[in-house]
């Protein structure tokens, strides 16, 4: 498909999205309104009645259990008086309007209305219904009568809740609850959202419709644009790659790689599918290649590291400024040449930190003779400082890292390090067979170099410690702070006696030679632990770890019994 096909394609779409929103707005417009006065409104009011009607339920429970079963309101009597006694603080407690005690045959015993003590309820609904024990409710609106035919001047709900005991039907409450205020807020909520969807579905047609007009006319303008939109499209993808790269949980050099393919992509730059980006060594002040795309071997093994000020890539580290393929005397910068080289041009940009530290270069391979491209400018700058932020972060995460990992006084890996790495070996171990152990050491009599000479030197003594254990063990070994005075060591030893015993003798004698070489007013001494980690199954971390602990605390009990029998 063509570019001016895509366009066109992307132009109708447009179009037809603004259609169908009009359409959409205009039917929100007008449906809304319809469904909310059929359905919703009506869901709403019925919602009050069963809120009336299970209140209702809730009264009459409460009215048997406490004035027809119980003695509730004191002093005995007959319901009539109990009800007599309590009826205005019954009617004020459940905000009732009125209600009445029926009995079995339709009599009422007792009602609010006094009048109406002692007439019978003859309808059939209360012979058919309620004396069956099925409760019964009737919505009586403004100006209406009730079921016993009385005038009512406002809306109640008319509910009868049947009393029922040891299977026998024993008389009915009669409760009424005035819902016109309820059902006027109701009504008052109904209108508002009425204005409210049709001034929004309003506001929605005509924005829409606006929007419709301005889009086409942008429509008919865009196709004068097409080819600067492509570029900026694809610009952009660009941009959202990186972005997205940023937060991806990888290393800096996957990162640079993919980033190098999709830079060496763009077709609106004439660029060869070749690119490499190099980090700063600050030590050696040298660049030294990180990602590549389409270098031949003779490149890589020239280019690998590059001094700062020779080549191209060199000497744009050293200016940190941008070197672009129309600049004159390309080919007289190329210091470094290698078999079959061709001539070529670059676009060489550095890559600065927020501080403005240089971090290390990024470099675009050109045909000869090629020029820079007016919008190039831009893109390149603009990828620098993306690129510069992500390989600022990405470093900034592993110094944290480092930081998070690292005990503070002796530079040696906390309980979280250890535990981290111990367990990546771990499981290496029992893929692998390998043969493990663990070393669990604790520093003898700290708290005594602590009470007697200070805390100070016992963090020296601490600090005494880790060198000794650098200094007996390997750089590949997992060497740990994991408490106050406790370290542990993991790494791949020979599980036999014979070997572990040469490392605990050579252990004893670094710590001896240190004794006699410094000056300390204490003398350090360590109690040792080993756990065998087997092939056929290494264990949980924590059991090994307990496993050495123990080994540890017999040694240390040894030694404290051999001290009281020499004292």
């Amino acid at each position: 498909m063509s570019l001016l096909s895509i366009k066109k394609y992307q132009g109708m779409f447009s179009a037809n999205c603004l259609k169908f929103f009009v359409g959409l707005a205009l039917t929100a417009t007008f449906i809304l309104p319809t469904y909310i006065y059929f359905f919703l409104s009506p869901d709403f009011q019925q919602l009050v009645v069963d809120n009336s009607v299970t209140e209702a339920k809730r009264v009459s429970n409460h009215l048997i259990s406490s004035f027809i079963l119980g003695d509730e309101g004191g002093a005995g009597g007959t319901i009539h008086e109990r009800l007599l006694r309590n009826e205005k603080i019954i009617q004020n407690d459940f905000q009732i309007e009125q209600f009445k005690f029926i009995a079995p045959s339709g009599q009422i015993l007792y009602s609010t209305n006094h009048t109406e003590i002692g007439s019978v309820n003859e309808q059939s609904y209360f012979k058919e219904i309620v004396a069956q024990g099925k409760p019964y409710t009737n919505v009586v609106t403004e100006g209406s009568r009730t079921l016993e035919g009385r005038l009512v001047p406002y809306s109640v709900v008319e509910t009868y809740v049947p009393i029922i005991q040891n299977a026998a039907f024993v008389g009915a409450f009669e409760i009424y609850y005035d819902i016109t205020r309820v059902k006027s807020s109701l009504d008052r909520l109904m209108v508002k959202v009425y204005t409210a969807i049709a001034v929004i579905g309003a506001v929605m047609v005509l924005v829409t419709c606006f929007s419709f007009c301005r889009a086409r006319k942008a429509i008919a303008e865009k196709k004068l644009m097409d080819e600067e939109m492509f570029r900026n499209f694809q610009t952009e993808v660009i941009f959202n790659k990186l972005f997205q790269l940023s937060l991806v949980k990888t290393s800096i050099e996957e990162i640079l790689e993919i980033f190098i393919y999709h830079l060496t992509s763009l077709p609106w730059i004439e660029v060869e599918p070749k690119g490499a980006f190099f980090l700063v060594n600050d030590k050696a002040k040298v660049l030294e290649l990180k990602a590549q795309r389409g270098l031949s071997a003779e490149v890589l093994s020239c280019c690998s590291r590059v001094a700062f000020g020779t080549c191209i890539c060199g000497r744009t580290a050293t200016s940190e400024e941008w070197f672009f393929p129309d600049s004159p005397g390309c080919e007289a910068l190329h210091d470094i040449h290698y078999p079959g080289m061709v001539p070529h041009g670059h676009y060489c940009v550095p890559i600065h930190a927020s501080s403005g530290v240089l971090l290390g270069v990024y470099t675009l391979y050109t045909k000869d003779g090629v020029s820079r491209h007016p919008q190039s400018g831009k893109l390149f700058l603009a990828v620098a400082n993306i690129v510069g932020g992500i390989i600022e972060r990405k470093q900034l995460e592993d110094k944290l890292r480092n930081i998070s990992i690292t005990d503070e006084l002796t530079g040696l890996f906390n309980r979280r390090g250890f535990r981290t790495l111990a367990q990546q070996e771990l499981d290496l171990a029992e893929r692998h067979k390998a043969k493990m152990a663990v070393f669990y050491i604790d520093l003898d009599g700290l708290k005594h170099i602590n009470d007697m000479h200070g805390h100070n030197a016992g963090d020296q003594a601490i600090q005494d410690t880790a060198e000794i254990l650098r200094e007996t063990f390997r750089a590949a070994d997992i060497i740990s702070r994991i408490g106050g005075d406790e370290f542990a060591v993991f790494g791949s030893f020979s599980p036999d006696a014979g070997s572990l015993s040469i490392l605990k003798q050579r252990l004893n004698e670094h710590i001896i030679f240190f004794n006699c070489k410094n000056n300390r007013p204490y003398t350090l001494s360590c109690s040792v632990g080993v756990a065998y980690i087997i092939p056929e199954g290494p264990g949980a971390l924590d059991d090994i770890l307990s496993q050495a602990d123990s080994a540890m605390y017999a040694e240390k009990r040894k030694k404290n019994l051999a001290r009281k029998q020499i004292s």
